[in-house]
């Protein structure tokens, strides 16, 4: 999924354009391309002649001998001369980009027919490197294309063989504007994408032709079962009436149409079914946010690529999709005086410099989903890893970030919320100003059954449980008395190899005890390096360990961020 994102009149609606009338015609074996309005070619200076319509497309490409063997066999079973030819055309600069991995094919548009040939411009730097070694690409033309001819001859027919291994595909353009209606034909068209003729176009999934059930009816339910997700109710269904004027939805006793639960559903089911139907297409969607809440548009995106097998391409104002690893963003921006621009925005910078683009402010997006509050780096390292083990679904700085507090600064700090009149100033730094959907994880520090927790710890699990946030308290002394003790001692060996760890009675026991260098421990090390001692506790565990409230409390955390991300 790639989204184009960027103001009105930037140019996006062009690269839809362009998908549709140039890339549909490359899907056809003798491609036929339209010829140019007055308004496609470039309005330049006077006196200056707008260049050749030109299309490049380029196939990504780690090995480009590799290729070249799939394209003509095996090239090490000809002669020197053939193999140093081949392997010289295949990574010359005019064809092969190495910083990227691409091969490029450039093609010119014929004035007479629309068809494509090779761009002449990009070919004559290839001649140019052989021209005194025709005799070269004589006896690999032979070779390779089993005829011969001059030197241009030669390396055109090489460069065509290889730039003929690629497959356009087909393109649908599912536009802004999307109404759901029927179409009054009881033979509906199924390539319709503007909503038009959409009850028809379900029926036919719902009810398909014997040659085509198998097929249909997977899609119907695979679409059937979104519908559910995004109601949020199991038994929501579809259903068809029999003049298939409209669509039906039934939950539980109640039967709605579709247009009765909101423009929304009808859009987002719409949408899913439209993509369903096509397989490996490249789907153009203009503005799929239209009617559409971020939550919807997420779920229609994890729909789409995860129960199809297409690809997408979104032009969006909105920066919903922004966050999700699995998308690729394109910068958009125009100038009057260098036209049309188009950068990828990988960087959080760059995602941000579009959000400013499109007017949002930093307090509107971009900000965590989830934040969980922890004493330092090691209870980071744990965190992370028990949360990666239970749901791998879950990506820090995508659906949770983790901040530090530092053991002694948590008497100043506050998850409740705070009205006070204008002007005061709080004693505490209140937790809620910076997000509202937090956990917290502090050690106990209890060191026997009887030992009671700090006044400042009990404020803190009252304040959190008042505005359904989590408080972890740790059942142990500290957060490293979840880690089976074999586990933790050989970690601290490793990083310290003078530490003699001691088995500890019970989890109210240090587990420094032995690593730590006190009056009455000689061995060991003055600060044991905590880090390291975490990094060697969790490396090659693939499970979260059976030690006290664990698995219980890691559950809990898992469950607040995921629905903190509408997962």
């Amino acid at each position: 999924m790639t989204i184009t994102a960027g103001p009105n009149n930037s140019g996006k609606s062009n690269i839809f354009r362009f998908a549709e009338t140039f890339i549909s015609p490359l899907s056809s074996t003798s491609p036929q391309i339209p010829e140019l309005g007055p308004l496609d070619i470039p309005i330049l200076p006077e006196g200056t002649t707008a260049p050749p319509f030109r299309i490049g497309i380029a196939l990504k490409v780690s090995d480009p001998l590799t290729y070249a063997e799939g394209v003509f066999g095996e090239i090490s079973k000809h002669q020197t001369a053939v193999q140093d030819t081949i392997k010289e055309i295949v990574t010359h600069p005019a064809l092969y980009d190495s910083e990227n991995g691409a091969l490029w094919f450039r093609f010119n548009r014929e004035s007479t027919n629309g068809g494509l040939t090779l761009d002449q411009e990009s070919l004559a730097k290839i001649y140019s490197t052989f021209s005194d070694r025709e005799q070269n690409t004589s006896v690999t033309a032979s070779a390779l294309l089993h005829r011969a001819s001059g030197l241009q001859s030669n390396i055109h027919g090489i460069v065509q063989t290889l730039s003929v291994q690629f497959t356009a595909p087909k393109v649908v353009t599912i536009p802004a504007f999307r109404e759901i209606v029927s179409d009054g034909s009881q033979n509906p068209n199924l390539e319709r994408v503007d909503g038009r003729g959409l009850p028809g176009f379900l029926h036919a999934l719902h009810s398909p032709s014997a040659e085509r059930y198998r097929e249909d009816s997977k899609k119907f339910q695979r679409i059937n079962k979104f519908l559910q997700s995004v109601l949020e109710e199991e038994d929501a269904q579809i259903a068809i009436p029999y003049n298939s004027t409209t669509v039906h939805v039934s939950v539980g006793d109640r039967v709605l149409p579709i247009e009765n639960l909101g423009a929304g559903v009808s859009q987002v089911v719409m949408l899913a079914a439209v993509s369903t139907w096509h397989s490996n297409a490249l789907i153009c969607i203009e503005e799929p946010e239209v009617h559409l809440h971020p939550i919807l548009l997420r779920k229609l995106a994890h729909y789409l690529t995860k129960e199809t097998n297409n690809r997408y391409l979104l032009s969006t104002h909105a920066t919903s999709l922004m966050d999700n690893p699995d998308v690729t963003v394109l910068d958009i921006s125009h100038t009057y005086e260098q036209g049309t621009s188009v950068r990828t925005a990988v960087t959080e910078h760059s995602r941000a410099r579009i959000s400013q683009s499109l007017g949002y402010r930093a307090s509107d997006i971009l900000q965590s989903n989830f934040i969980i509050w922890v004493e330092g780096p090691s209870d980071r390292i744990y965190i992370n890893h028990w949360l990666q083990v239970f749901d791998k679904e879950l990506v820090e700085n995508i659906h949770y970030t983790i901040m530090f507090y530092g053991g002694k600064l948590l008497s100043h700090l506050s998850g409740a919320e705070w009205l006070a009149p204008e002007g005061t100033v709080s004693d505490f730094i209140h937790l809620l100003k910076i997000n509202r959907r937090m956990a917290i994880v502090i050690d106990s520090d209890t060191k026997s059954e009887t030992d009671s927790i700090r006044e400042t710890k009990v404020r803190i699990l009252g304040e959190f449980s008042q505005v359904d946030s989590m408080a972890w308290v740790t059942k142990g002394r500290e957060i490293e008395n979840y880690v089976p003790f074999k586990t933790f001692a050989q970690a601290a060996i490793s990083a310290h190899q003078s530490a003699k760890p001691q088995a500890p009675t019970d989890q109210h026991s240090d587990m420094f005890a032995g690593v730590k260098k006190t009056k009455e421990n000689s061995h060991g090390v003055s600060a044991p390096d905590k880090v390291r001692i975490a990094l060697g506790a969790i490396n090659e565990s693939n499970s979260i360990w059976d030690v006290l409230d664990l698995k219980e409390k890691v559950q809990e955390l898992a469950s607040l961020i995921r629905s903190a991300n509408h997962l």
